[in-house]
C-alpha cells in the first residue's frame, strides 16, 4: 500500500499527491483524526494490490499493547522509523517531504 501526503484547505484538495512510502505486508499503520482547521495535512492510502486493513480501536491497541507489549512496540517503532525517514525538518522548522512523482513508483 503507497501512502501519500495531501493538502486539505477549506474541504478541497490543494495541490497534488505527495508519496510518502510504501507500507508493507504486515506492517503497522497510525493515525489520528484530523482537528477541523482552514488547512489540513492529511495521508491518503492507496491499495496497490488486494488488500485486508485490520483497523484496531484505541481500546483494542491499549490492549495489545498489555497482552503483547513487544510486538505493539515493534510496531509503532517500525512506523515511527519509516515516517521519519521519508522527510526532513529545516532549521526553521518547515517539514519537507520528498518530491516524487508517479513514474518514480514504478
Amino acid at each position: 500500500m503507497s501512502l501519500f501526503t495531501i493538502t486539505i484547505e477549506n474541504g478541497n484538495l490543494e495541490d497534488r499527491r505527495r508519496h510518502l512510502l510504501n507500507v508493507e505486508s504486515g506492517e503497522a499503520m497510525f493515525s489520528t483524526a484530523p482537528e477541523p482547521r482552514k488547512k489540513q495535512y492529511q495521508l491518503l492510502a492507496v491499495s496497490l494490490e488486494d488488500t485486508e486493513l485490520l483497523k484496531l480501536s484505541r481500546y483494542d491497541f491499549e490492549f495489545l499493547l498489555v497482552s503483547q507489549q513487544s510486538f505493539a512496540f515493534d510496531l509503532v517503532e517500525c512506523w515511527i522509523n519509516r515516517l521519519g525517514s521519508t522527510f526532513t525538518c529545516e532549521p526553521n522548522g518547515i517539514v519537507k517531504f520528498p518530491e516524487y512523482s508517479i513514474g518514480d513508483l514504478e
